[in-house]
């Protein structure tokens, strides 16, 4: 008798995998594939420019297998949604920084860390304030 909230062992034939449905996972064989995560950036997000009190957007594009989740950071530091940073992530594996009311100290390097089961990837751009 199978009760929730316990664990059951289940063996599918090769031949009947697909009548099993889903992903396979057992002590003796996985069949997942996991991807480590690719970043890419456009050529504007890698070295951005922008203007004293103005508004800039770093973009970074991820892929991988399971999807990666993608963090900004500054400095070591974990970048949070704030009235100054704007950050969206869309459909595809594309996420987007947009840093509002740069000053001079907002000039520098920025990273864009992807990470998944399979490992993570950092990529970093770089901002020069006019």
């Amino acid at each position: 008798e199978f009760r929730y909230g316990e664990m059951a062992e289940v063996v599918c034939d090769d031949q009947l995998t697909s009548a099993c449905g889903g992903v396979l996972s057992d002590s003796r064989h996985d069949r997942r594939q996991y991807v480590p995560p690719v970043l890419s950036a456009p050529l504007q997000s890698l070295n951005a420019t922008t203007d004293y009190q103005e508004s800039v957007t770093l973009t970074c594009i991820t892929s991988g297998s399971p999807q990666p989740i993608l963090t900004w950071h500054r400095k070591g530091q974990h970048l949070e949604p704030s009235e100054r940073y704007l950050l969206h992530n869309a459909d595809g594996g594309r996420s987007t920084l947009t840093i509002r009311n740069i000053g001079q100290a907002d000039g520098g390097a920025y990273t864009c860390k992807a990470t998944n089961k399979a490992g993570s990837q950092e990529k970093e751009l770089f901002l020069k304030v006019f």
